[in-house]
C-alpha cells in the first residue's frame, strides 16, 4: 500500500523535521492496534497520521509561504526500511558500549 500514488517518496532521514516527526509518531504509535474495531498495522498508522500532517502542512499558503518548511512524501517501504536502518543502529550502539570501540 503506498500513499504517495505514483509521486517519488523519500526516506524520512531526508530532512531532520521529517525524521523528528517519524520519532515522535513511533513513540505515539508503540505498537499495532485497534481502529474502529479493525486490527490496524502500527506503520500504517503513522503513514496516515504524517500523510494527514503532509497535507495539512502543504495546503496552508501562510505557511508555507513565510517558512521553509518541507514535509517530503514518504511510503510505506521507506518507512519500514527507515525503521529497521535506526533500529539495527541502536543494536549495535549498544552493543558496542561495554566494548571500548
Amino acid at each position: 500500500m503506498s500513499f504517495t500514488a505514483g509521486t517519488p517518496s523519500f526516506s524520512p532521514a531526508k530532512t531532520r523535521l521529517v525524521e523528528r516527526i517519524f520519532h515522535h509518531l513511533l513513540e505515539l504509535y508503540p505498537s499495532s492496534g485497534q481502529q474502529l474495531g479493525q486490527h490496524t498495522n502500527r506503520f500504517v498508522r503513522i503513514l496516515l497520521d504524517y500523510t494527514n500532517l503532509r497535507e495539512r502542512v502543504n495546503s496552508t499558503r501562510q505557511l508555507t509561504e513565510e517558512t521553509s518548511i518541507t514535509l517530503y512524501p514518504v511510503n510505506l517501504s521507506w518507512l519500514r526500511k527507515w525503521y529497521q536502518d535506526i533500529t539495527r543502529k541502536a543494536k549495535v550502539r549498544q552493543l558496542l558500549q561495554g566494548s571500548g570501540i
